[in-house]
């Protein structure tokens, strides 16, 4: 099964095969926003994404997110992202053009989000780290695990620093 480094820019993460716009020679050049189209018939475990869900656009990343949804179901896998939490000042730096807060990921497993057309998500891990980045490993629930009125966003989620 393959691993997938989306946005991985110069860096390289062992085990992952990194996939970035630009080619920056360690990488598959392929405009993720397109879709996982290089990878369809293969199976793929595993998806992370490390500063670079902030640098699309709100529709894109609801795409980026629901097309990651329809590869991973299959396999079980697991979606680990890491973006500027909103606190740091650096989550306004002109290139990015979307903004997370832990409530944005917690929002992914409620019930509304299929009529926003947004997949659902289940939530395995989520923390706020030293740097005040978010740190989220989800993997596709095919159903919403909670309603949004009167349920804790940090209910049975194992936050750890």
């Amino acid at each position: 099964m393959k691993k997938l480094y989306v946005g991985s820019g110069e860096k390289v993460k062992e085990g992952f095969q990194s996939v970035d716009i630009f080619d920056f020679g360690t990488n598959i050049i392929h405009d993720i926003r397109k879709g996982y189209g290089p990878w369809k018939d293969e199976k793929i475990d595993d998806v992370y994404g490390e500063n670079f869900l902030e640098h699309l656009t709100n529709d894109e990343a609801i795409k980026f997110l629901n097309d990651t949804w329809e590869v991973l179901i299959e396999t079980n896998g697991t979606l680990k992202l890491d973006v500027p939490s909103i606190k740091r000042e650096a989550a306004y730096e002109l290139p990015h053009k979307s903004y997370y807060t832990m409530r944005t990921f917690h929002e992914l497993e409620t019930e509304e989000q299929p009529i926003y057309g947004i997949k659902n998500w289940r939530i395995e891990r989520i923390f706020m780290n030293h740097k005040d980045s978010i740190i989220v490993e989800m993997r596709p629930s095919r159903k919403p695990l909670r309603h949004r009125a009167g349920t804790p966003y940090y209910e049975n989620i194992n936050n750890s620093r």
